[in-house]
């Protein structure tokens, strides 16, 4: 369609529109009706944790699903929820509001590479329902559709090899929703492109969830014909979203996703530009969400600092085992900490952190701790199974708030290797006053109550 009429597939304004398979065409229906707003009450319908902002979220991600081609950045989202939750349900509303399987690829199994032979090089919306975690860490199934799904949100190219040295070459433009009870464990530059929406059970009072699925294809067929009218404002509208966002202190891929769906949203409701009380209205009530969300993205650096963490040290090996964060706070003498673990205590802790590589220095919230840049001692062994195994750690560990290289070799119980320094206040709960409080100075397991009633 251009200029409000369809047109022959062709060359137009510089771009190449080939011909295709058939899609879901929008309605010739022009404003006898607001499927935007029929939608979002329909959308209002599940029962989601945050039914102030959730359901134009998603009315946002429809949008964006039917425009993806067109966009600069795709949003990824999961919709979580346990049984009985209606996460089948919506999967089949996204199937009927993108006109049916000719408007949105949907599967509930499915591989990475099978999905690329249907796109194609098309920018066919794509819905993987039931995506768990995998019991098998080896299986790399979903991490290859859940890459793909991070190409497609910038439209990367991808380069693919072939039996018959012809190789692939081209972009992915879809946007991707998944849905599934769990999510599964994704690194800091999945969970930065992710909008988590979560639904709670349905109550059993409630009426079951039945749409009338001819009246959602047309809400659907209208919603893109309202897309369409009103994409001359899109890169206007965009900017007014993302400012918005910024200004309250989530730029980047907040305002890249969250930016995107509120736009789209927008646009699909509204003709007019939103008014400065829009804006903010909106980013406000967004942001007391945000603040959580944007706390357990947390970084790679943060990552591999509570898996270091979280280490439990068997110095004696005769199966007494405390964790890392315990020696640290120790040596560190940090207010509530343990004054000593069997033979040890703050004053000789760095003779057995060393035997592990690290070693405090300083006391309270001013003392920082040294990471050996090489495998020595036990360090490595600290690592094993994790992504920063094989002294990757060293790479995170210069990415941490405050850090800095040791200006020459340091010792290790005997061993030498250089080192990366991090501030105690670095390191997520470290300073924070332990809840487990030990009551003895003893090694034992004999811990405190206070503060649980």
């Amino acid at each position: 369609m251009s200029n409000g009429e369809w047109v022959d597939p062709g060359v137009y304004d510089g771009k190449v529109y080939s011909a295709s398979d058939r899609i879901p065409r929008p309605s010739d229906k022009v404003g006898r009706d607001d499927p935007a707003q029929k939608l979002l009450e329909l959308i209002g319908s599940w029962n989601w944790r945050r039914p102030d902002v959730d359901p134009m979220l998603v009315l946002g991600v429809i949008g964006a699903q039917m425009l993806g081609g067109a966009l600069d950045w795709r949003p990824v989202t999961w919709l979580t929820g346990d049984q009985a939750t209606g996460k089948s349900t919506f999967q089949k509303l996204l199937k009927n509001v993108h006109g049916g399987s000719d408007g949105l690829l949907q599967a509930s199994d499915a591989t990475e590479a099978g999905i690329r032979s249907v796109i194609g090089y098309s920018s066919l919306p794509v819905a993987i329902d039931e995506l768990e975690p995998d019991d098998d860490p080896r299986n790399s199934k979903a991490k290859n559709i859940i890459k793909l799904a991070r190409i497609a949100a910038s439209g990367d190219q991808i380069l693919r090899g072939s039996t018959d040295q012809k190789g692939y070459q081209g972009n992915a433009y879809s946007c991707f929703v998944f849905s599934s009870i769990l999510v599964p464990p994704l690194p800091p530059q999945d969970r930065s492109r992710l909008i988590l929406l979560d639904l709670n059970e349905i109550p059993k009072e409630a009426r079951k969830l039945e749409p009338d699925w001819r009246q959602v294809r047309n809400l659907g067929a209208g919603l893109r014909r309202r897309l369409i009218d009103g994409w001359t404002t899109w890169p206007e509208r965009l900017d007014l979203w993302r400012a918005a966002l910024a200004t309250a202190g989530y730029g980047g891929r907040h305002a890249d996703n969250y930016g995107t769906v509120l736009a789209m949203a927008d646009m699909s409701m509204n003709s007019a530009l939103p008014t400065e009380d829009i804006l903010t209205g909106w980013v406000e009530k967004l942001v007391l969400y945000l603040k959580d969300d944007t706390s357990e993205v947390g970084s790679n650096a943060q990552d591999m600092l509570g898996w270091l963490m979280g280490q439990p040290l068997d110095v004696w090996r005769r199966g007494m085992k405390v964790n890392v964060a315990t020696w640290i706070a120790m040596a560190a003498k940090l207010p509530g900490s343990r004054q000593e673990i069997d033979t040890a205590n703050s004053e000789n802790a760095n003779t057995y952190l060393a035997q592990f590589g690290l070693r405090v220095r300083g006391l309270g919230d001013s003392a920082e701790l040294a990471i050996a840049n090489r495998p020595v001692n036990q360090l490595g062994q600290l690592f094993e199974g994790s992504p920063w195994a094989g002294g990757v750690w060293r790479q995170a560990a210069r990415r941490v708030s405050g850090s800095y290289a040791a200006p020459s070799a340091m010792s290790f119980a005997h061993n030498s290797s250089r080192a990366t320094w991090i501030p105690l206040r670095a390191i997520a709960g470290m300073l924070d006053f332990p809840m487990d409080k030990p009551t003895s100075s003893a090694g034992g397991a004999d811990f405190s109550t206070e503060g649980f009633a």
